[in-house]
């Protein structure tokens, strides 16, 4: 299956090895431990990949493979749902209280093979 490239800028298209790419090219390695807070709203115009899902899933594998089996990725999923005066009944539940953050939160969030920790103002 050919790979669908993920967005466009000035004629050129890029994929998900490019994007790795990027990231090995700021120095993280295989084993290395990263943190990513990020809105990838930013990226130039969608080119084949045409979903949300689609498109944050290959930031996060990007992610991933840069850092390989023995790396870390580290990406919060705040839910800020201790001391909310506002909805009394917003109690956290580590597996299913969302992210308030954004999508590729709530993507990594639900991938298999992250683990949340149990704050439940910054998980």
């Amino acid at each position: 299956m050919k790979e669908k490239s993920i967005f466009s800028y000035n004629n050129k298209k890029f994929f998900q090895q490019d994007v790795t790419d990027s990231i090995l090219n700021l120095g993280i390695k295989n084993g290395d431990i990263i943190f990513i807070h990020s809105d990838l709203s930013k990226f130039g115009k969608l080119s084949e990949i045409k979903t949300k899902l689609e498109f944050n899933t290959v930031f996060l594998n990007a992610c991933l493979d840069a850092v390989g089996s023995n790396g870390t990725v580290v990406i919060p999923t705040f839910t800020y749902s201790f001391g909310d005066n506002f909805n009394a009944n917003n109690i956290f539940d580590i597996n299913n209280s969302p992210s308030v953050l954004n999508y590729f939160t709530e993507v990594a969030r639900l991938s298999d093979g992250f683990i949340r920790s149990d704050d439940p103002m910054l998980s």
